[in-house]
Order: structure tokens, then sequence, then C-alpha cells
């Protein structure tokens, strides 16, 4: 039988499939494990009753029945589009419908659908609001996909980064009943821990120790690299996600202290412009390859000489800069 160790590694290989957009290919992958651990078992079993039955199997947290219905209008909709691989417009065509009539009981006007999905939105962190609880909607690309948390707290941070030292704001979100499409495939496993806003850092806080080098690097300085981008080149809030990704992605890199990052990005790595982050992992990956002179997936899987990394990190990120920098001139 498995080891526990060994079923963790085989969970992240899982999440892998899963950042890739291939949530049956990760499923049929542990099925294949012989003889695993209870622990996987157990896993696989809430996946399968999650993902592969007519209804979807969810442990609601609420009572309230309006939450209820829209989490699981949710829950559909995640198995719609990542297990049944629903075309995106059909399935969030079908889901802004259902929380329509469901959820809001009454009809949205509006001139386009993406309008519409803004409006039903917008109604449904009013109606949030109302008994004191938070809710963000939009999307966590490609998918639609809500945060739904009771409580939130403020703290301010100084931030290093390649450009110079930020003061920010970071709100820690607390409670939460939703965090969009990847803790819904994963179980939790995975997810997103948190964003930037015009506004300041927003951050999930069961998901890091705040004394962390998680937390201080893939947290705080990543999302604190997209803030600044926000300031000094605008327009990339417009359509421009890989790059926001890519520049993030590359400051984590340069305040790494330890291989770890490096290797999920290689792992998460994929040549598709559909799926920003990890397409922004292949595009450093790409810029790594020329730099470090690696000519082989093994050698860029097996590469541990951090110090070089770090340092070609930091040059893929001046060219970046330098590159949008002339945009301004021109």
């Amino acid at each position: 039988m498995l080891t526990q160790q060994n079923s963790r590694k085989l969970i992240s290989a899982y999440i892998g499939y899963c950042l890739r957009h291939d949530v049956v290919g990760g499923f049929e992958f542990l099925k294949k494990v012989p003889a695993p651990s209870a622990d996987l078992s157990r896993y696989i079993k809430r996946l399968e009753n999650r993902l592969f039955l007519p209804i979807p199997g969810l442990r609601l947290k609420t009572k309230i029945p309006w939450i209820r219905a829209l989490l699981r209008i949710f829950a559909h909709y995640y198995v719609d589009v990542l297990v049944k691989k629903i075309p995106l417009c059909h399935a969030d065509k079908k889901v802004v419908e259902s929380i329509e009539t469901d959820v809001l009981q009454h009809c949205i006007d509006a001139d386009s659908a993406d309008e519409k999905a803004k409006l039903i939105d917008k109604k449904l962190a009013e109606k949030f609001e109302l008994i004191g609880w938070h809710y963000l909607g939009g999307r966590t690309s490609p998918f639609l996909g809500p945060y739904i948390y009771e409580e939130q707290t403020e703290k301010r941070y100084i931030v290093d980064l390649p450009l110079g030292k930020r003061d920010l704001k970071v709100v820690f979100m607390k409670k939460f009943h939703s965090r969009s499409w990847l803790d819904f495939v994963t179980l939790g496993k995975s997810g997103t821990g948190g964003w930037a806003k015009k506004n300041g850092l927003y951050c999930v806080e069961e998901v890091y120790d705040v004394d962390s080098s998680k937390f201080k690097v893939n947290y705080l300085q990543h999302e604190a690299q997209h803030f600044d981008d926000y300031e000094r080149f605008p327009w990339l809030q417009d359509g421009h996600q890989t790059i926001l990704e890519y520049r993030a992605k590359l400051v984590e890199l340069i305040y790494s202290e330890t291989i770890a990052t490096f290797r999920y990005f290689m792992k998460e790595a994929m040549d598709n412009p559909q799926n920003p982050h990890a397409y922004a992992s292949w595009l450093i990956r790409k810029s790594l390859e020329t730099k470090l002179q690696i000519l082989s997936d093994a050698e860029i899987h097996d590469f541990n000489d951090l110090s070089a990394i770090k340092q070609a990190a930091g040059k893929s990120y001046a060219e970046s800069t330098e590159q949008l920098i002339k945009r301004i001139d021109h």
C-alpha cells in the first residue's frame, strides 16, 4: 500500500492535471494507482461523488436556502465546463440564467451576455452585503466562479519589488463558502490564494502562514507586482493577463528562497494562451531555457541551481520592463 507521503505526491500530480483543465485525465490517473492508501481511496471516492455523479456531492456549510441554491448552480457549472467539456459560451449562458431565475428570482435587463453577468454579480454582491457577507464574482480565468466569505480584516505591509518598495493594504478574507473552480475540483487542496485590486491586495487567510516564505514571496510579492503593474502600465488590465502573470511569476523566482517555486512553474507550464497562468509559466520556461542554456525536458525539470535561476529571472524581468517602457515612450 502507498504511504501517506506518496499519496500527497499523487494528489499533487492530480492538481497538475486540473491546472491544465484536464480534470478527467487527472481522475483517470488516480484511478489507475495500484494499492492506494486509505486516504487516497477516500479522496478518489469524494472526487467521484462530486464530479462524476448526476448530482454533485457537496458538503455545504450554510443552511441559508438561496446560498445553497447558488453553490449548487456553480457546482453543476464546474462539472459542465471541466468534466463534460460543454463549450464555455453555452455553460456561461446557462449558469447566468439559472442564477437569474432560481436565486435572484427576476429578470435582468441587459444588452449582452457579458453585461448581464456583470449586473447579476452586482445584484448578488448587494444580496450578500445585506447579511454581512462578501461576494466577489467574475472569472478566475477562464471560468466563472465566485468567492463567497463571511469576514475580513486589514493590515498594511511594506513589500520589496524589483522597481522599488510598495506600502500596501492587505485584506485577509475568512470563513469561505466558495473559492471558485480549482478549489472545487481539488476538494480544497488547491485554489487561488488571493489577488490584487486597485484598492489593495486580498488574501485567503487560511491558505498562508504569514511568517512563511510562501506568504512573503508567492503571495505578497506576486500580488504586489500586479498592483505595481496596474499603476505603471494600466493598459495591462485590459486583456493582458499573461503579461501580468509572467512578470509576477518572475518576481517570485527573483525572491525565491527554495527551488520549489521553479519546480512548480515547470510542472504547470503549458503552451496554451487560453490558460494565462500555465502559459506564463511556459514563457518563463522558454526564456530560462535560453538564458541557462538548457536543451531538454529532463534538464529543465532537474535543474537545481537556485542562484542561476534567480539571476536569469531578473534578466527576463528587466527585458519585460524595458519592452513595456518602450510602449509608453511610443
